[in-house]
């Protein structure tokens, strides 16, 4: 045998190493790159910026986030979906509605909501459902930022 497989596997070793961790880079979560510029919003307005992450078990048919009847977000086709919006926070609760159309043949579907507002700690609510489903969605934070 020529060689030595001491040497042999620590290189083999730090080649793995260095092919795994642009992989591990490419496939983590990235945090949110969009700050939304508050100063343009009304005085007075506690809107705040969030990142919304929604997961499906199945693509719906289309979704929609509403707040107080303002269309905040809509689309559909995807099993994920992530977006930044501006949600309304008052006294560390943020509140809004989730509208789902899922495909007629399905019979059940799992869905995913995590919020993520900037400088608060990401939480993450789910629920089933099928056909068209309306769900007034609250996540809170004990302690709030102002």
């Amino acid at each position: 045998m020529r060689g030595n497989p001491r040497i042999e596997w620590i290189l083999v070793l730090v080649f793995s190493g260095l092919l795994a961790w642009p992989l591990f880079g490419l496939t983590r979560r990235a945090p949110p790159t969009w700050y939304a510029d508050v100063s343009l919003l009304p005085e007075g307005s506690t809107a705040t910026p969030v990142w919304l992450d929604l997961r499906f078990s199945h693509a719906p048919e289309s979704f929609r986030i509403t707040w107080s009847e303002e269309v905040l977000w809509e689309g559909g086709g995807f099993d994920r979906e992530d977006e930044d919006l501006l949600l309304q926070k008052e006294n560390g609760r943020v509140l809004f509605s989730l509208e789902i159309v899922w495909p007629e043949d399905l019979n059940g579907a799992y869905t995913e909501i995590s919020l993520e507002p900037e400088n608060l700690p990401r939480k993450s609510q789910g629920f089933w459902s099928r056909g068209n489903v309306q769900r007034n969605l609250e996540f809170s934070w004990p302690n709030p930022a102002p």
